[in-house]
């Protein structure tokens, strides 16, 4: 009879192994001689909901798993291009398999084997189950997990709660502000530095003023999109004339003034006022003009937004 090795890739992305798995892993234990489990790596620095577990937490579950049976365990980077992957893929099995067995590839029908087949490669993976499957994928079990409303008071759950967010790297939230300028056009000259008004907002329940904006959206194509859709949520002002790059640097948020893992990069934006009047909208109460060159309006800005003022300031005296 000949000796067989059996193959099975997957990224194994959640907190227990479910039932399609141990299928695929006692399938080959059954019927071959060696099963060779090829975890999948992350191209993402970062958690994500897709690759929440880095590789060593999975490499580490299995091997605990299935400690004393006939499994060896190996890991696959991601690659850019399927082709590299598939290259990479059978270097690994070609690496375990020094004495040319038969080689046993399984997939499930939503992994990688229909592709790898299409692409006519050097092993055909047998496909265990069928596109119409009930079998709960991965996927479907972390979104169950996250959508599940968990018990506050069970340590274990607080405890991965402190430990997931403990593992991130400290991060950057990208915010955008706008500078709208209004320029009274009665003594007949746009550039007149006198006239020049800006439009502020202002928190409920703050007494000091700042530049419309706020956090950039995960829909959003790039920070101009970000821009255009903040202003227009606050002030009901959609931006007809160009945004003009004014500065970016971090800002030091009352809310963020603690944290050592968390802060805030904004990216101030200077834009012309065309028509229509604003109104508060979104988290602004309340929103007027006020003069850019009295030095008055530096001191109703909130404490964060000040040296952004004082960047629009440096801007205006080199472009109005």
């Amino acid at each position: 009879m000949s000796k067989s090795i059996g193959v099975i890739v997957g990224r194994f992305q959640i907190d227990m192994l479910h039932e399609h798995h141990f299928n695929l892993i006692h399938q080959s234990l059954d019927e071959d001689n060696l099963t060779l489990v090829i975890i999948g790596g992350s191209s993402c620095k970062e958690p994500t909901n897709r690759n929440p577990l880095s590789v060593k937490q999975r490499y580490e579950h299995l091997k605990s798993l299935f400690a004393g049976k006939n499994v060896v365990l190996s890991i696959i980077e991601d690659t850019r291009f399927d082709s590299d992957w598939y290259d990479k893929l059978e270097q690994i099995i070609d690496t375990h398999n020094i004495f040319n067995h038969k080689v046993n590839l399984y997939s499930g029908s939503k992994g990688f084997g229909p592709a790898y087949n299409q692409a006519n490669r050097k092993y055909t993976a047998q496909i265990i189950g069928n596109q119409d499957s009930s079998d709960t994928s991965s996927t479907e079990m972390r979104g169950h997990i996250v959508s599940t409303d968990h018990e506050p008071n069970n340590r274990d759950y607080r405890t991965g709660i402190i430990r997931g967010v403990g593992s991130l790297r400290p991060r950057i939230y990208n915010t955008v502000d706008i500078a709208m300028i209004k320029h009274d056009l009665k003594g007949g000259d746009i550039h007149n530095r006198i006239e020049a008004q800006v439009l502020l907002g202002r928190k409920k329940n703050e007494l000091q003023w700042r530049f419309p904006g706020g956090f950039v959206d995960f829909k959003d194509y790039d920070l101009e999109e970000a821009a255009r859709r903040e202003f227009h949520e606050e002030t009901g002002l959609f931006i007809e004339h160009p945004l003009e790059y004014v500065t970016s640097l971090t800002v030091q948020d009352w809310r963020y003034e603690n944290e050592t893992d968390a802060k805030i990069l904004t990216t101030l934006f200077k834009t012309d006022y065309m028509s229509e009047s604003p109104k508060p909208g979104d988290d602004l109460e309340e929103v007027a003009w006020f003069n850019v060159f009295e030095s008055n309006t530096l001191y109703v800005l909130v404490p964060e937004h000040k040296i952004l003022w004082n960047k629009l300031i440096v801007y205006l005296n080199k472009t109005l």
